[in-house]
């Protein structure tokens, strides 16, 4: 907006807010995004 001169525009911004309507990932990238997110992973089978 700023280099380009041109006014702010809400519709453009709106729709990264709108979430996809099916989201998958697996156990593995769950379990990764758990740890950066700082918490310790635990065998459920303990």
């Amino acid at each position: 907006m700023l280099k380009n001169s041109e006014n702010y525009n809400s519709d453009l911004y709106q729709k990264s807010d709108i979430l996809p309507t099916t989201r998958e990932i697996t156990i593995e990238q769950a379990i990764l995004m758990a740890q950066f997110q700082g918490f310790r992973i635990k065998s459920a089978t303990k």
